[in-house]
């Protein structure tokens, strides 16, 4: 009688023969199953037929971090078919889920290493790389954060801000989005110090409010991060949410300031002025302006208001001191407290026409308004009533 003779394995299991098919590149947090062939020096299929060589089979991965992690028989994710066949299964964790995060193998994005071992013996030959890459997912809502520097908190109007205020994206899994999206980050703005609600509003309806008085644009660097740029010519708090797929980003948020810049003496306007009667009185604002038409602090620079013309008048203001020279000037310099609008009040017993000049820091205002357009002001006083004019 013939029998069939069994061939048993090899002293030896081969480093250099071993298969892999399968292994694919995948989106953070998909599951990959791949297979592992292992052949003996020989080229015959090396059989695990005893759960002691079982126990000697692992897949060792080296993570993008530097971390190893290692999927065995005994610990789940590797199983042996027949024949020196193995599968292994590296679990993934669906977005949404927090449970399987620490066991998850494909949720961090970059490229890990795998190693197939056979108790010491590495079966994958020294010239041989095999590897898995996993790419980070769309940014997720409840994932991104704003990043400012306090340099980037207060902003002169007018001026562009050069991307201090920068937009960290991640996905669910927290990898860096690592290259633009179509789920692309849009900042939505407010005007003033609110606090945006985390309602699914679209961009459109929360930022309508300030979109006629800032400018805003991104620029996409590297690694998830969006440069933030701002321009405005309106003074004013400005509260910057971040919208992603058109829901505002929940509880994440940023204030800016813009302030004015510095104020101009032709910007500056006088109005309100009037004739009176001799023992009345009367009153004009000095608004100090910006180029962009914002009330500014003159008292910042130093700025002196000297007011030409009225010697023989009475001046007063309740939140500035006026002082009259000998040569009838009144000069004030003006108090830190102001918001850029000083009221003028002035009343004299002298008649007559008295044309006058206003002047901060040596440069005369040239914008005034009067009932008959003319920029170069002047307030008569007379016995008897006066109808008055601005």
């Amino acid at each position: 009688v013939l029998t069939t003779p069994t061939v048993q394995n090899s002293p030896s299991i081969s480093s250099t023969r071993t298969a892999i098919s399968g292994l694919v590149d995948v989106g953070a947090g998909t599951s990959i199953s791949f297979n592992v062939q292992t052949y003996d020096i020989y080229g015959n299929p090396f059989l695990f037929n005893t759960p002691v060589l079982q126990a000697a089979f692992s897949v060792v991965l080296t993570t993008p971090t530097g971390t190893t992690r290692s999927v065995t028989a005994t610990t789940g994710g590797a199983t042996y078919s027949s024949n020196g066949l193995w599968t292994v299964q590296l679990s993934g964790c669906a977005v949404g889920v927090t449970s399987c995060e620490s066991a998850c193998l494909t949720c961090h994005a970059g490229t890990t290493t795998v190693n197939i071992r056979y108790g010491s013996i590495s079966l994958i030959s020294a010239f041989s790389s095999v590897n898995y890459t996993v790419t980070a997912l769309e940014p997720y809502n409840r994932q991104i954060v704003f990043n400012k520097s306090v340099a980037s908190a207060i902003k002169k109007v007018g001026e562009k801000s050069f991307g201090e205020i920068t937009i960290q994206t991640y996905d669910w899994h927290r990898n860096f989005v690592t290259k633009p999206n179509p789920t692309t980050p849009v900042v939505g703005v407010f005007y003033g110090e609110s606090t945006p609600i985390c309602d699914g509003t679209t961009v459109g309806d929360e930022s309508v409010a300030a979109e006629t008085r800032i400018e805003t644009a991104m620029t996409y660097t590297s690694n998830g991060v969006y440069q933030v740029y701002m321009r405005s010519t309106v003074v004013g708090t400005y509260t910057l949410t971040i919208f992603i797929g058109g829901s505002i980003v929940c509880a994440n948020y940023e204030q800016v300031e813009f302030v004015p810049t510095d104020f101009r003496a032709n910007e500056t306007t006088v109005t309100g002025y009037s004739d009176i009667a001799i023992g009345g009185s009367g009153s004009f604002y000095l608004n100090f302006m910006d180029p962009f038409g914002n009330m500014v602090k003159p008292s910042a620079l130093g700025a002196n208001t000297t007011i030409y013309g009225l010697g023989e008048f009475n001046i007063s203001s309740s939140n500035v001191t006026w002082i009259k020279d000998g040569s009838g000037k009144h000069i004030s310099p003006v108090g830190l407290s102001l918001t850029g609008r000083v009221k003028v009040d002035y009343s004299t017993t002298t008649a007559g026409t008295f044309p006058f000049v206003i002047a901060v820091d040596g440069n005369n205002l040239t914008s005034y308004t009067s009932a008959s357009g003319s920029n170069v002001p002047q307030i008569k006083s007379a016995f008897g009533e006066v109808a008055s004019f601005s």
